[in-house]
Parts: C-alpha cells; sequence; structure tokens
C-alpha cells in the first residue's frame, strides 16, 4: 500500500498565450483536492505515465468536461486521474471580480518509484 505524504505545490494550469493574451482574469487555482488513487493493478503491472486532462473548469468551480487529451498509454491510469479530476473543486479563473469559465489542461503523473499520483 502507498504511504500518504504531503501534498506537493499546486502547477498553474496550462493556458494557451492566445487565450491568455485575450483574458484580463487570473487563472482557475487548485484547492486542496486529493491525488488520483494508484490503481493497484495497475501498480502490480508495472504501468507508469502521464495523461493530461483538458479541464471546463465552471463559475462554480466545480469541473465540467474531463477529457484526456494526451493518454498516459494505460487505460487504467487514464481513467483514475479522470475520476479523480471530476470530483475535484476549483477555484474559478475571474475576469475582474466576476468567475468565468476557463478550458485547462492539467498533466498528472503516475510513478512507481514512490507509488503515487502527482501534479506535474
Amino acid at each position: 500500500s502507498a504511504v500518504e505524504k504531503p501534498p506537493e505545490p499546486a502547477p498553474q494550469p496550462l493556458v494557451s498565450e492566445e487565450r491568455r493574451g485575450a483574458l484580463s482574469e487570473a487563472l482557475p487555482g487548485y484547492l486542496r483536492n486529493p491525488a488520483p488513487v494508484y490503481p493497484r493493478l495497475a501498480r502490480e503491472r508495472g504501468y507508469e505515465g502521464t495523461v493530461l486532462l483538458e479541464i471546463d473548469v465552471l463559475v462554480s468551480g466545480r469541473p465540467g468536461t474531463v477529457q484526456v487529451r494526451h493518454s498516459s498509454g494505460y487505460p487504467l491510469l487514464d481513467d483514475a486521474a479522470v475520476q479523480a479530476v471530476r470530483r475535484w473543486t476549483f477555484r474559478p479563473a475571474q475576469r475582474g471580480y466576476t468567475p468565468v469559465s476557463l478550458t485547462v489542461e492539467l498533466p498528472i503523473r503516475f510513478r512507481l518509484v514512490d507509488g503515487s499520483a502527482s501534479l506535474d
């Protein structure tokens, strides 16, 4: 079983330069969300990889659509990342003082060295 470790600092979401230049809001922020669970079967089979998710962060801070933009190569890892992020809450992006929806990309890395899933 994996040992719990303190959360790593949250990365900044990836937003295209074109999109960033057109918007004057703060990017959505990550609150204290649990890392994805590293599936036991994936650990036993030696699966590692990074999945890149595309997330529509809604005005409410909840994720709307969560899609795999680039697979880790293993559906078990991809599914674990998607399921975890669907339960997350974000601090929504803002334009001035008004919350706005924004689509971001988020890489999640599964590594066997420490048996964890983390945000890249």
